[in-house]
C-alpha cells in the first residue's frame, strides 16, 4: 500500500509473490522498490526469504536474483531497513536485515546482516550476532541518527530487547 500525495489517498499494489506474508520494503538506489518477504515453500527443508523488485510501484514485480537463495529463515518475520550516512563527505547507503539466522525452527541466532550493493550480497564478514538463544524471532531495525542504528527484538533473555549500535561497528570490519 502506498500514497503519492502525502497520505490523502492510498493504493494497494498487485501481489508480488504467492505464499508470502510479513513483508519488509525499501527503496533501492535506482528508485525501484524491493519487497523482502517471509515465505513458506511448498517443499520441506531449508527456507529462504522471497525477494521481488518493482519499478512501477507494484503494477509488475520481478523476482530478485537472490530470492529464495541468499537470506535463510525459519519462516519468520524479518526486518529490512535502508540506512543513509556520510563517509568522507559523501552520502552513502546500506541495507540492513535482521532475523533468526537459521534455516528451520526453532528460531535462534538473531542476526543483523549488512549489504552494500542493493541486496545482491550479504557478506558474512558484516553479520552481527545479537542473541544465539531460542526466541520468538521478531525484530525491527531503524536509524537513530546518521551514525547509529537501533534494533528492538524478541530475545532469549528478555521478551523485548533494544540495542543501539554505532554504524561503524557494522561497516568497518
Amino acid at each position: 500500500t502506498y500514497s503519492k500525495d502525502g497520505g490523502l489517498t492510498w493504493k494497494t499494489s498487485k501481489p508480488a509473490y504467492s505464499g508470502s506474508n510479513e513483508c519488509a520494503v525499501v527503496q533501492l538506489s535506482d528508485g525501484s522498490v524491493m519487497l523482502n518477504m517471509r515465505y513458506r515453500p511448498p517443499e520441506s527443508g531449508k527456507t529462504w526469504r522471497a525477494v521481488a523488485v518493482t519499478h512501477d510501484l507494484g503494477e509488475t514485480w520481478v523476482e530478485h536474483p537472490t530470492s529464495r537463495t541468499v537470506l535463510q529463515e525459519p519462516v519468520c518475520m524479518g526486518s529490512l531497513h535502508k540506512h543513509v550516512y556520510t563517509s568522507g563527505g559523501e552520502k552513502k547507503s546500506i541495507l540492513l536485515f535482521s532475523n533468526p539466522n537459521v534455516g528451520k525452527d526453532p528460531r535462534r541466532k538473531t542476526t543483523i546482516k549488512v549489504c552494500f550493493d542493493d541486496g545482491m550480497t550479504w557478506p558474512e564478514k558484516y553479520w552481527l550476532l545479537l542473541d544465539e538463544g531460542y526466541n520468538k524471532g521478531y525484530s525491527c531495525l531503524t536509524s537513530i541518527d546518521e551514525k547509529t542504528i537501533g534494533i528492538i527484538f524478541e530475545g532469549s533473555q528478555a521478551h523485548m530487547t533494544f540495542e543501539s549500535i554505532p554504524i561503524n561497528e557494522l561497516i568497518n570490519k
